[in-house]
């Protein structure tokens, strides 16, 4: 986790949806489901290799195109390759300009590799409990998971406190 210096009350919670506030029954079934060795998405690749090819082609476009875009993954199957300047970090950079509020004053909270671009422009970030490793890492603190209602505590352990 990365070292949080308290700057003043946090006056904008900025949350991620799936995966940090909504819990995806339907998705969870149809993992379950994929395990029998079939994606449904991709002929003839099983839920793994599915997964591997998903992170190999974010390693390429990082390596090919570098800054020009921004790479990365909102769910371990999507890669949402986008403008370098369309991504949650510059959610927080519009809303902080748009609302007159010090972006340390603003707290993200989200589980996926793409939410740490927000991570890096708040003044405060939270990972989820459910979120890999290495988005815990990149976030001040780590909260319970979602299905353990882990925005709730969140927010009442360090966004109110």
């Amino acid at each position: 986790m990365k070292p949080y210096k308290n700057e003043g009350p946090i006056r904008l919670v900025l949350a991620d949806v799936d995966g940090t506030l909504v819990i995806c029954r339907r998705m969870l079934q149809r993992a379950r489901l994929n395990s029998s060795g079939s994606t449904g998405l991709l002929p003839g690749f099983t839920p793994i290799r599915y997964l591997e090819a998903v992170a190999e082609c974010e390693k390429k476009v990082r390596e090919e195109l570098g800054d020009h875009v921004s790479a990365a993954r909102s769910q371990p199957y999507y890669l949402d390759v986008t403008h370098p300047a369309a991504n949650k970090g510059s959610v927080v950079d519009f809303l902080a300009c748009v609302y007159l509020i010090p972006k340390s004053s603003i707290a993200t909270l989200g589980d996926m590799p793409n939410d740490v671009l927000m991570f890096k422009k708040s003044g405060m970030s939270i990972a989820m409990g459910n979120a890999s490793k290495e988005v815990q890492a990149e976030a001040n603190f780590v909260t319970d998971s979602n299905e353990e209602e882990g925005f709730a505590h969140a927010i009442e352990r360090f966004v109110l406190h």
